[in-house]
């Protein structure tokens, strides 16, 4: 079983310097603890949730180890529904570590990650969902992240989910009380309204699934891939949008051999802009760009994963060479993408080339640039941002899942009732029917920490427990 008897300390701000540093208990013996430790001009302390100033005393030595403000929080209207103490201390490494120390030896024990928020769950202040949610708003890189987290914690997710469960519920109680007294005389199974509730439910929950792309790019933010052949100035368009020297510019074409990334914020979201090595055609084919090269080969390998697992591109091309069918080859590789067109090396020619190259190619979004001048530069840094929040755009949506286990746990619900609904449309036993809605019950009730039909735990519900919190900072 979880323990959540005893009484637990951490240091609940980064390691380092800083002007703060909080130390946080909770637990039975809270306040027991900070008393032996804390001393003020009143003389005792008291849990009414006011900030105090005070000194902490080694009790041994009698010594003054800082000047602290404390505040003690009785439960159960607290962030663990347990009494808290939390002491303000100043933030450097030395004094927060023999805090803690002196915490340990009174009797606390050393929090796990998200042990807090752990038994916050547990003891029913909130659910599993919106104790993840308090781990990607920590985690958060982005506003739009933080918004999403923020909606999660306060319960939009647990709400919307806890609703379809319900509604599946209800005809799972129906279906197994016809099963279990057939003798009875119970209210007949509609089974066309129940066919319309899992059909709704199905349909939501893929509807779900879809937003993970969006809540990942919102709270992790996006991958962009820069494409193109060797020698197009891939490098000088990734060190001018970064703004200083990331990656190697040479004349000769394929300098680059490895995937070269770093991020930037382009439109108030993070963006990791990834440097691929130029694609050649192999040594069997015609043309002077191509290459035997086995180190060059390799290179264009990860070239390709790294476009596979990208959310955009950005296709550049040479406008000193007309377009030959290579260029029209890769062209061909990012239409199944959002992409951004840079028509690079404006300043070795004149304005008509680009005419040419964009009424051939008609790309949707497109800048003119100029890694060497810094013409473009800003336009196309923008057109990248606009297509990273297109791609992210969640306003028609009422709740995201930013959560890839939330997301893994929709789509098997929807699959479960798929199969459910055509046990129905089959004229299946009512335990065949029975079988798939229990498992959609269940899958759905992990979302929000409900395990079983009536809410049991076990042993694999406790495993689940350990991976999702393990994700945590200590002191949260």
């Amino acid at each position: 079983m979880l323990e959540t008897e005893d009484t637990i300390v951490a240091i609940s701000t980064p390691p380092g310097r800083s002007g703060i540093g909080i130390l946080r208990l909770s637990g039975p013996d809270a306040f027991r603890i900070a008393s032996g430790l804390i001393q003020t001009t009143e003389g005792t302390l008291e849990p009414d949730r006011r900030l105090r100033l005070a000194r902490v005393v080694d009790p041994q030595s009698g010594d003054m180890l800082d000047e602290v403000l404390v505040a003690l929080m009785p439960e159960p209207k607290t962030y663990t529904r347990q009494d808290i103490v939390e002491i303000q201390a100043h933030g450097g490494p030395a004094v927060l570590g023999r805090l803690l120390d002196l915490a340990l030896e009174a009797g606390a024990r050393s929090a796990g990650p998200g042990e807090f928020t752990l038994r916050a769950y547990l003891n029913g202040r909130i659910d599993l969902a919106q104790a993840e949610a308090v781990a990607s708003l920590v985690n958060s890189q982005s506003e739009g992240g933080a918004r999403e987290a923020a909606r999660q914690l306060a319960g939009g997710l647990s709400s919307e989910v806890n609703e379809m469960r319900d509604v599946l519920l209800a005809h799972l109680a129906s279906l197994e009380a016809a099963i279990d007294f057939p003798e009875e005389e119970l209210p007949h199974c509609d089974m066309q309204a129940m066919d319309r509730d899992l059909s709704a439910a199905e349909s939501r929950c893929l509807a779900l699934a879809a937003t993970f792309k969006q809540g990942r790019i919102l709270t992790h933010g996006a991958t962009v891939a820069i494409v193109g052949k060797p020698n197009v100035g891939k490098s000088s368009l990734f060190n001018a949008l970064l703004k200083r020297d990331r990656a190697l510019v040479h004349h000769r074409p394929g300098t680059t051999r490895d995937v070269v990334e770093d991020r930037l914020e382009l439109g108030g979201l993070p963006v990791t802009l990834a440097d691929t090595a130029g694609l050649r055609r192999n040594s069997t084919a015609e043309g002077e760009d191509a290459t035997d090269d086995p180190v060059e080969l390799a290179g264009m390998e990860r070239t390709r994963d790294s476009l596979d697992r990208a959310d955009a591109a950005l296709m550049v091309f040479d406008l000193s060479r007309p377009l030959d069918d290579h260029d029209r080859e890769l062209w061909g590789l990012v239409q199944d993408r959002p992409v951004v067109t840079a028509l690079n090396k404006i300043d070795l020619v004149e304005s008509q080339a680009a005419d040419d190259v964009i009424g051939e190619l008609k790309p949707e979004r497109c800048s003119i640039t100029s890694a060497k001048t810094g013409v473009g530069i800003a336009e196309l840094a923008e057109m990248l941002g606009g297509l990273i929040i297109d791609a992210a755009d969640v306003a028609t949506a009422d709740s995201i899942l930013i959560s890839r286990r939330h997301a893994d746990a929709v789509r098997q619900a929807a699959m479960s009732l798929d199969r459910a609904r055509k046990a129905l449309a089959d004229d299946m036993s009512a335990e065949f029917v029975a079988y798939e809605l229990r498992d959609a019950v269940m899958t759905l009730g992990r979302i929000v920490g409900r395990f079983g039909q009536r809410g049991s735990q076990g042993d694999v519900e406790e495993d689940l427990l350990d991976s999702v919190f393990s994700n945590f900072c200590i002191g949260k």
